[in-house]
C-alpha cells in the first residue's frame, strides 16, 4: 500500500484501488491515520455501496456505512 498526504488530501494506492480522501475537520491527520490503519474494513464497506457511489452526487446523499 502507498499513502501520501498532498495539499491536505490523502492519496491511497491499495492494489488496483486508488482513493483520494479529503477530510473537513480540524483533526485531519488523525482521520487520515485511522483510514490508513483500517483500509481493509473500509474497502469492504465501500464496495457494498458501489452502485450508490457511482451515481451523480446529490445534496444530502445518505449512505449505509459511516465512511
Amino acid at each position: 500500500m502507498f499513502s501520501k498526504i498532498i495539499e491536505e488530501k490523502l492519496y491511497l494506492e491499495y492494489g488496483p484501488t486508488n482513493l483520494v480522501v479529503e477530510a473537513f475537520h480540524k483533526d485531519k491527520q488523525k482521520i487520515y491515520n485511522y483510514i490508513i490503519e483500517n483500509i481493509d474494513q473500509m474497502l469492504i464497506e465501500l464496495s457494498s455501496e458501489l452502485k450508490k457511489l457511482r451515481e451523480k452526487t446529490k445534496a444530502n446523499s445518505k449512505f449505509k456505512s459511516q465512511i
